[in-house]
């Protein structure tokens, strides 16, 4: 009778260590590689996302729990959940923020086209992308671009490297991923 009971009582303690346990568990492995608090590379002072081993996350502000895998920090909270797609090597982190434009103009949006002129209301930014292959960036940055399934590769005229960005047309708004250049905050 007393064996049952130290076995008893041996597996619900082994239980509860394996439960506390789970309840501390970091963000996974791919996350160690952008735990730290970082910033956009032309603000270093101003951080924009913290990620801790913990799990638990600030973005811009708001705080959420975290998981990481070899694509996405997938953030979320009671209120909303955000997967943001990165990238990262050991001399560069990219994190690819969502964006969402609007027709802007006259134009109708055709289901699923990205051609046409769009804004984003928030921010003031803008794309206008052409059949022909060319596009402007907030009505000031010129270049050609190719699409790719879901991506877009943008090669600007001058002042930046080519850049791809990740996009979808749903319900008539074009929603962008675009990457910024991250680095540890100051």
């Amino acid at each position: 009778m007393k064996y049952r009971r130290l076995t008893a009582l041996v597996s619900a303690l082994l239980l509860s260590a394996s439960l506390l346990a789970g309840c501390g568990q970091s963000a996974g492995k791919d996350a160690d590689a952008v735990i730290g608090t970082w910033a956009y590379i032309h603000d270093p002072e101003t951080p924009v996302l913290t990620l801790k081993k913990s799990g638990k996350a600030e973005y811009k502000g708001e705080t959420y729990r975290y998981t990481a895998d070899a694509k996405y920090i997938n953030l979320t909270s009671k209120d909303e959940e955000l997967h943001l797609r990165y990238t990262k090597d050991e001399d560069e982190f990219y994190l690819y923020q969502p964006a969402t434009y609007q027709p802007a103009g006259d134009q109708v949006a055709d289901a699923g086209s990205y051609i046409g002129k769009w804004s984003d209301p928030d921010t003031g930014w803008s794309f206008e992308f052409t059949e022909e292959g060319s596009f402007v960036e907030d009505g000031y940055f010129p270049g050609a671009y190719t699409a790719n399934g879901d991506s877009i590769k943008l090669m600007y005229e001058d002042h930046f490297y080519d850049t791809t960005i990740y996009y979808t047309v749903e319900n008539g708004e074009l929603h962008i991923e675009y990457p910024w250049s991250m680095v540890q905050a100051n």
